[in-house]
């Protein structure tokens, strides 16, 4: 190993003050987290540690438990008094991996958002595609470059306790903060126009508006979290702001809260209005109609202009009731109650959600009797799983 590097004396104090506000953060980022999770358990048990293994199961538990191991992690390299140089080297090393693939989870559950968000586009995903796979690239070739110049550093001063790893940040480690900063611009922008698309459906879907609304809240603190600590980590002549932004994990930790009361925000609507979140997040029909939260579990009220030149078909009369088994007029005033999942041919809603509601089956009210289905919607695609 080459030799560690002289520093002066007022340099190596600067240097302890800023690992101790560093170390502060990091055990205030860990408390946060441990308290997130605990306030959230008895949902997150209710809609993530029960059921089929799916791909928004996989990430959600990722992302929930990779935080707190990693910050376990730093904090051991902050707090232990007697770590060898070189395990102090490898274990900042194994932060900064570990940060990396964490930050590409919680990147890849908005990529896939986006992706359901825009079933035909295929310019934009193929856009969120390839920048989310070049996002994690660079990041992963920054933290590669970077290893070389995470060396331990002796502190040998008189009355002055060690505790925890001395090492200087790279001067140039600032990059790893900049393509997370952008594949997240890129995202945000790709949502916004998803709602200005679309503007009556976010003002009458209770759906969209949640996901719109707190994939803005969202958005705004990883762009500030990761904007600042790309800012702070720049001021390498300045330990006390360039340490803690660096070391703390404080980014990692604030991003992983935020995508886990996302995702856990999402679940919540799908299971109080009786859908699963896979249809919530695909979204073709929430696209082409006009709808709103019924008064019973499970139903919608879809409004149809009579003069909307709207097709209705793979409609059969006995199948209209209100339930399984009424099929009587309960005078709903020219709205009737239709009972889906019946055919091949229902639309996406229907076919997304045949044993999954949990009032039996999803309620849609039309104008007229029937299924909207869009002649010049093209073919339909199959549902993914989240």
């Amino acid at each position: 190993m080459a030799p560690a590097p002289s520093i002066d004396l007022d340099v190596i104090i600067e240097s302890l003050a800023a690992a101790e506000i560093a170390r502060n953060f990091a055990l205030a980022s860990f408390t946060l987290n441990l308290w997130d999770i605990i306030i959230c358990l008895d949902k997150e048990i209710q809609y993530f540690w029960t059921g089929a293994w799916t791909v928004s199961r996989v990430l959600y538990l990722w992302n929930r438990y990779v935080s707190p191991f990693l910050q376990i992690l730093v904090l051991i390299c902050f707090f232990h008094p007697s770590l060898s140089d070189k395990s102090c080297e490898n274990g900042i090393k194994a932060c900064f991996a570990i940060n990396v693939i964490a930050l590409a989870t919680i990147q890849l559950v908005l990529v896939l958002r986006i992706w359901y968000l825009f079933p035909r586009s295929r310019t934009i995903r193929a856009m969120c595609i390839f920048s989310f796979v070049t996002c994690t690239i660079l990041s992963a070739i920054f933290v590669g470059e970077s290893f070389p110049f995470f060396r331990s550093i002796q502190i040998d001063i008189p009355g002055v306790r060690k505790m925890g790893c001395a090492i200087p940040a790279p001067v140039n480690l600032w990059r790893l903060f900049i393509p997370p900063l952008v594949l997240h611009t890129v995202l945000f922008v790709f949502t916004t126009v998803r709602a200005l698309r679309t503007p009556n459906l976010f003002q009458e879907a209770p759906l969209m508006r949640r996901i719109l609304r707190d994939g803005g809240i969202f958005y705004f603190v990883v762009i500030v979290v990761v904007g600042l600590t790309a800012v702070f980590s720049f001021f390498t002549n300045k330990p006390k702001i360039n340490i803690p932004a660096i070391y703390s994990g404080t980014l990692l930790c604030l991003c992983s809260i935020a995508i886990s009361r996302l995702m856990l925000s999402i679940q919540s609507v799908a299971d109080r209005l009786g859908f699963n979140e896979s249809w919530i997040l695909n979204n073709v029909e929430l696209s082409r109609v006009v709808w709103r939260k019924g008064s019973h579990d499970g139903e919608i009220i879809v409004e149809v202009d009579p003069g909307d030149p709207i097709e209705l078909t793979n409609v059969h009369e006995n199948r209209i009731c209100d339930s399984p088994t009424d099929t009587t007029d309960h005078g709903h005033g020219g709205h009737r109650v239709a009972s889906p999942y019946e055919t091949e041919n229902d639309v996406e809603s229907g076919e997304g959600q045949k044993g999954n509601s949990k009032s039996g089956g999803l309620a849609v009210r039309v104008t007229r009797l029937g299924y909207l289905d869009d002649p010049h919607s093209g073919p339909r695609s199959p549902l993914p799983d989240w």
